[in-house]
């Protein structure tokens, strides 16, 4: 029942979130910004029904993921892993939920053309380093290689 529970949660995050895009489309230009490099700037454009795309994708992977845990054909690996399984489907849902925003906060001035905060989210959550920054594990990188290289570990 707990899992049920989560579902029908996130179910009502993923329509509250496409709900406030329809709310906001009308006001949106028709070339709107949809992707930032990894120095914050705006480098890929499209038209403002990518961002109903967007918005769609938190229910999509969230539906995935149902059907994901169903198929399961012994479903024990989800009896002893359930508990980091729903954190990870609860974080990606809102995490998609809260990145399919980027467009209509960059639209609407919220978000600077060269924005840290964007770099930081995608590129940083992620391991991606452009050289401005002392080199420090993340997400996917290895921190055992981290701890052996030759700062040993220093971030300094």
């Amino acid at each position: 029942m707990k899992k049920n529970k989560l579902f029908w949660i996130l179910t009502v995050v993923c329509v509250l979130n496409f709900a406030a895009h329809l709310y906001f489309y009308p006001s949106l230009p028709d070339i709107v910004p949809t992707h930032w490099g990894a120095s914050g700037q705006v480098n890929g454009w499209g038209p403002k029904s990518t961002v109903l795309f967007l918005a769609a994708i938190p229910f999509v992977t969230l539906i995935m993921f149902e059907v994901i845990r169903k198929i399961d054909p012994k479903h024990q690996n989800f009896e002893k892993f359930g508990k980091a399984w729903n954190l990870f489907v609860g974080l990606f849902t809102v995490m998609s939920a809260a990145f399919s925003w980027l467009s209509e906060l960059a639209v609407f001035g919220k978000l600077p053309d060269s924005s840290n905060l964007v770099s930081i989210l995608v590129c940083g959550g992620i391991g991606v380093n452009d050289g401005s920054h002392s080199s420090r594990p993340t997400l996917f990188t290895d921190i055992f290689l981290w701890k052996d290289s030759p700062k040993g570990g220093d971030c300094g």
